[in-house]
């Protein structure tokens, strides 16, 4: 057949988009199948299908995108869609020439109001099918009343679970379509290297209220007290990141709980977690739910409708608790970080239940019924894989690349050449091939290793060398960095840290960090008198520190003056210093001042900055955020003042007049 999936935008990072790269990746093997996006707001999709796959664009609205269209009110899209307002009648246009000259055998809307493009194009020999996305419990009376109305004109209704249809079947009584319950194809990880026994717990989705994000750290500010080695991680964006981190600011979690922001790919945060968790007030389906087990990951779900009661079996998998209850939800935290035996059992139970949801089950019930809704139609050509890698880092820091080869191909060299340079700074030979035990492709095997001086501090590109001499940037599908997280460094140096990471566009890269001596920043704690760092001196041998201080050097651009702290040193390097609000105070200027902190260890040496480095977090100034302090000064006024990490994960403060904003 011929399948066409018509979405809002494929590049927004969101969970339907990914669902829909996914779905048309597995039905690609046996169908001739396009992505169509309404709107396009980047140069590449969050979640690239398999190469068999098409995307096309329809409206162009990235920045400095000259697209024209009327702006006059659409009249067709439904006026009480949350996104209504970014639909004109240009858009309308666009859209209904697409479905004018659509030659699928299928057309699969992704948004419930997209089906009014349907009606208003009328028949064109194609199915018209909906993957509902949102589920039946609609806030909104009119937008209920709206989506029934299009959905009795569709050919067939797929829902996420089986409570979601029943409840569809109900609502549209006779003149329902074809409703059936189909899952979302969550595939199995390209690799899986679990990091266990690290007390860190994982959530993910977008940061809105229907999350119940808000709940959940609420519930974590009860768990925290009582163990306090474990860490929540949320990952995801959206409207509610700021209200979220004052949250955990009021309830004194700042090293407790992180918003992570956004990564390309979970799978290699899912390995380092000991089990996964979701407040959602509000959830059709759960495909974070099902990643996690992929992963041998229990989880503890709020039983909102209708995806979790579905996925979650209380006892097997996981644990379900009622919606919107913190003192359940931080129960059930308790019960599996408490009970280690259990979580085992329950992680076994994860890893059987999650293959229900696997590529070729799913393909193959979407098969079935959109041959129903469209009639027969001859195959396509199966998709082509290109070349794509995984990544794994071990506990001792060195870095293994598995790079998808084409059957019958030798391996090729890999090049590692550092940003904005022109000449490669190494070259890697593959080490080894393997044959992939899940897909049965052979595999070209690659080692960067942990140890210095293998490359200086930077960031590098990993490339492909092709047969003709030319390059081309290495598609990583994933990357594990869980061994950083156990890793042990010397406490003389120098400290050596290569960390893997996947670009935005999907490409792998390299951060190295290399230094003869570094101040690594374990903690900061915000106490009335300021602010105390402690952390872990790595210095060679034969460094005087008695007289170790806390230097805060005021940047080029501000008119603060330099000031100093005394340093208690500890067993094995540890440090701890007070930067006292006193003597920021009377360092200032009493306008916006920047100072970066280093540890100076006497005359002659060179002085150390502090920072954060030893872990898997690649930019942590919007992850690790500390609260800011206020106080008044007589020459000054009020003033405010904030630690903070840069874009480099080095720690320094700011502080400047405080406006009330």
């Amino acid at each position: 057949m011929r399948i066409s999936f018509l979405l809002h935008s494929f590049d927004n990072f969101g969970g339907v988009p990914r669902a829909t790269s996914t779905l048309a990746t597995a039905l690609a093997a046996h169908h001739e199948v396009e992505i169509v996006s309404v709107f396009r707001t980047a140069d590449r999709p969050s979640f690239p299908p398999a190469q068999g796959v098409a995307v096309r664009y329809l409206v162009d609205r990235r920045k400095g995108a000259r697209d024209a269209l009327d702006g006059k009110a659409s009249r067709v899209m439904v006026a009480e869609d949350d996104w209504a307002d970014q639909y004109s009648r240009g858009v309308d246009e666009r859209i209904l020439a697409f479905l004018a000259g659509c030659a699928a055998h299928v057309v699969i809307a992704t948004r419930p109001s997209l089906t009014a493009y349907f009606m208003a194009h009328g028949r064109q020999g194609y199915g018209r099918v909906v993957i509902d996305h949102e589920g039946s419990t609609i806030p909104s009376q009119a937008l209920r009343d709206r989506t029934l109305e299009l959905y009795r004109e569709i050919d067939g209704l797929v829902c996420l679970t089986e409570a979601d249809a029943n409840n569809y079947r109900g609502l549209l009584g006779d003149q329902a379509p074809p409703v059936v319950a189909i899952g979302n194809v969550v595939p199995p990880p390209a690799r899986h290297a679990p990091v266990r026994g690290l007390p860190l717990v994982i959530a993910a989705g977008r940061l809105v209220p229907r999350k119940g994000f808000a709940t959940l750290i609420s519930a974590f500010a009860q768990v925290a007290p009582l163990h306090p080695q474990w860490r929540l991680r949320i990952f995801g964006r959206g409207p509610d990141r700021q209200q979220l981190q004052d949250q955990v600011h009021a309830l004194g979690l700042a090293d407790a709980v992180r918003l992570m922001g956004v990564v390309p790919d979970l799978s290699g945060e899912w390995d380092k977690a000991a089990f996964a968790v979701s407040a959602a007030l509000r959830e059709p389906f759960g495909l974070t739910l099902v990643e996690a087990m992929h992963h041998g990951l229990p989880v503890v779900a709020a039983d909102a409708p209708f995806g979790p009661g579905e996925i979650v079996v209380p006892g097997r998998n996981g644990l379900l608790v009622p919606v919107g209850d913190e003192d359940a939800m931080a129960q059930a935290m308790r019960y599996l970080i408490e009970n280690p035996a259990e979580r085992d059992q329950l992680s076994t139970g994860a890893y059987e239940s999650a293959p229900l949801y696997g590529s070729e089950r799913i393909a193959s019930r979407y098969d079935a019924f959109l041959r129903q809704v469209a009639g027969s139609a001859p195959q396509g050509v199966a998709a082509v894989t290109g070349t794509d890698a995984d990544v794994l880092v071990g506990g001792d820091g060195s870095i293994e690349v598995r790079v998808v080869l084409h059957p019958g191909a030798e391996p090729p060299a890999l090049r590692v050449t550092l940003r904005k340079a022109e000449a490669p700074v190494a070259r890697l030979a593959p080490v080894g091939t393997v044959v992939d035990g899940a897909t049965g492709k052979p595999l070209g095997v690659y080692v960067i290793p942990a140890q210095p001086p293998f490359l200086a501090e930077g960031r590098y590109d990993i490339d492909v060398e092709l047969p003709d001499g030319q390059c081309r940037p290495l598609p990583v599908t994933s990357v594990h960095t869980g061994g950083l997280m156990v890793r042990q460094v010397s406490g003389e140096g120098p400290a050596y840290w290569p960390l893997p990471y996947r670009t935005s566009d999907g490409h792998l890269s390299l951060f190295v960090r290399n230094r003869p001596a570094h101040a690594e920043v374990h903690s900061v704690g915000v106490e009335q008198a300021g602010w105390v760092v402690r952390g872990r001196l790595i210095a060679p041998p034969g460094v005087n520190l008695t007289g170790l201080r806390l230097v805060a050097a005021p940047r080029k651009s501000c008119a603060a003056i330099a000031f100093e702290s005394p340093v208690a040193l500890g067993h094995q390097g540890s440090f701890e210093a007070l930067l006292a609000l006193a003597d920021v105070m009377d360092a200032g200027s009493g306008e916006h001042d920047d100072w970066d902190l280093w540890l100076d260890c006497g005359p002659g040496l060179p002085r150390i900055r502090l920072g954060r480095f030893f872990d898997d977090i690649l930019e942590r100034k919007q992850i690790d955020v500390f609260p800011v302090q206020r106080w008044h000064h007589p020459r000054h006024g009020t003033m405010r003042g904030k630690v903070f990490f840069t874009p480099g994960n080095e720690l320094s403060f700011t502080t400047s007049p405080d406006t009330g904003a």
